[in-house]
């Protein structure tokens, strides 16, 4: 018997476990794959937020609902989800403001009031002696004009946000800088969510 023999009886030995192990199905093609329920797009935030989450819609300036938004309080501050479409692409900063009130679209949104400071601190996560309750992290809109995101509003409380006005969620047309005053360099109002009681 030649010397290669018993590695070829050995290989094919291995082989047929792996075989056998096969239930007869050709393995899914990327195409099957994109379609399967695990690979599906389950709509937006996929995973619901929790049974204390308020839900508010987004209108943009036309006043047409462009997204939604979920805030959850908490002790120390809220879970803010937002799903957003119709943005451009790139940062936008996102702000928690003073009243819970959408109603002038075409004035820019000017009825939600300033940022909620009520220690009337410096604006931004840069600066020494700021840092609001209504600042936080940019939110960034992919090129097809979709915004999804998950951010934590440190401070903002319910006795704080959800008073007799409640508050609103701003998104802005520009990124937040986080130090220049009032607001960052944001620029102007391109979405509101109201959150009332």
């Amino acid at each position: 018997m030649p010397p290669y023999r018993p590695l070829r009886l050995l290989g094919a030995s291995l082989a047929l476990p792996l075989v056998a192990c096969g239930n007869g199905t050709p393995p899914p093609s990327p195409e099957s794959e994109a379609a399967s329920p695990a690979m599906a797009d389950h709509g937006p935030l996929a995973a619901a937020p929790g049974a204390d989450a308020l839900a508010a819609d987004f209108i943009d300036p036309s006043g047409a609902r462009i997204g939604t938004a979920f805030a959850t309080p908490g002790p120390n501050g809220m879970v803010i989800r937002v799903d957003l479409e119709g943005l451009t692409q790139g940062f936008h900063a996102i702000h928690a403001h003073q009243v819970g009130d959408c109603s002038d679209p075409d004035a820019g949104f000017q009825a939600s009031g300033g940022h909620i400071n009520p220690a009337g601190v410096p604006h931004g996560f840069l600066n020494a002696t700021g840092r609001s309750e209504a600042d936080m992290p940019n939110i960034y809109a992919h090129g097809t004009g979709h915004l999804r995101a998950e951010l934590f509003a440190e401070g903002l409380t319910a006795d704080l946000g959800l008073d007799d006005d409640g508050f609103a969620l701003i998104v802005h047309e520009n990124p937040d800088d986080h130090e220049t005053q009032p607001i960052g360099g944001a620029g102007g109002r391109v979405a509101c969510a109201a959150f009332t009681n």
